[in-house]
């Protein structure tokens, strides 16, 4: 009997032994602790406190809601989580798992801020721009010259309003003014972009422009196809006509950003490096033959 005791023993110490996930969450996470301490005097769960906990403690989320979970239930652990979300991101050398899409995040680069400026080089011209959900909106100006003492002033303006349809349709439209030499020209663009398969995408586009001081009225309009050749290589073929009759023909091979299973939707963001090969075409007159080229060139986002 006593044999038997002594027997069951040694089974039973590995048991007693295991570290409690609850024991390791107060010592090594301060806020569980304090969650323990709220559940000591407030049996009903205190949720202004808990989310100012989560909130305040993000390195500690997951540790504080196991505790919330186990002294408040699942419907309190749910009503914060809601209230409070996190994002958990992957240590350094360990890629965090991309939801789904077209565009994942690059590790190891920062969140893109809503607003950006840029300046060119050769004109000096400075385009600010601010993002909010779909709607991207952009102020161009041309600052103060210390050399000629010609005072700042803005160039023009612009409003987009871009965003996905449907799980395989984008779509754009922007409308903006610009200012050359006191005269002013309104444009507006739209475009959209369906996939028909995965390796497969079709687009069109649409513009117009004019200049109110003279009654000019400018149109054009074309259409794409865009073939995805491997998750890192893209093709594009694209032809348009405008109201003057002149052709524009495209075919570009792009480079990605981010190699994708499919043709990306919306793909300024993911090309690296594109090759393109454009050709014109001017239809001629009694007063000039027709006149057309074709052009190479190279470009892309690094």
């Amino acid at each position: 009997m006593g044999g038997q005791q002594r027997a069951q023993q040694p089974a039973s110490q590995p048991a007693q032994a295991a570290p409690n996930q609850d024991a390791i969450d107060a010592f090594v996470h301060p806020s569980v602790q304090q969650i323990n301490a709220l559940a000591v005097t407030h049996p009903q769960a205190p949720l202004a406190e808990l989310a100012d906990i989560l909130r305040h403690h993000p390195a500690d989320y997951e540790a504080s809601m196991r505790a919330i979970h186990r002294l408040w239930g699942n419907q309190v652990a749910v009503q914060l989580a809601i209230a409070v979300p996190h994002i958990t991101l992957a240590p350094p050398g360990h890629p965090a798992v991309q939801p789904p899409g077209d565009a994942p995040t690059r590790q190891g680069e920062p969140d893109e801020s809503p607003m950006d400026a840029t300046q060119d080089p050769t004109t000096g011209e400075v385009e600010v721009s601010a993002s909010a959900g779909p709607v991207t909106a952009a102020v161009t100006g041309q600052p103060h010259n210390d050399l000629t003492g010609q005072p700042g002033r803005i160039t023009g303006g612009s409003v987009e309003v871009a965003g996905d349809v449907g799980p395989n349709t984008h779509a754009g439209v922007t409308a903006g003014v610009a200012s050359d030499d006191g005269q002013m020209t309104a444009s507006m663009e739209a475009a959209v972009r369906h996939r028909v398969s995965d390796r497969v995408a079709v687009g069109g586009t649409a513009s117009v422009e004019t200049t109110p001081a003279t009654g000019e009225v400018r149109a054009s309009g074309g259409a794409s196809v865009h073939l995805q050749l491997s998750d890192a290589t893209a093709l594009r073929i694209a032809g348009g006509v405008d109201s003057t009759g002149q052709l524009n023909q495209e075919v570009a091979l792009d480079i990605l950003r981010d190699p994708a299973r499919r043709v990306p939707l919306s793909d300024d963001g993911h090309r690296r490096l594109s090759v393109v090969l454009r050709a014109t075409e001017t239809p001629g007159n009694d007063a000039a033959p027709p006149a057309g080229g074709v052009t190479l060139g190279i470009g892309g986002t690094f």
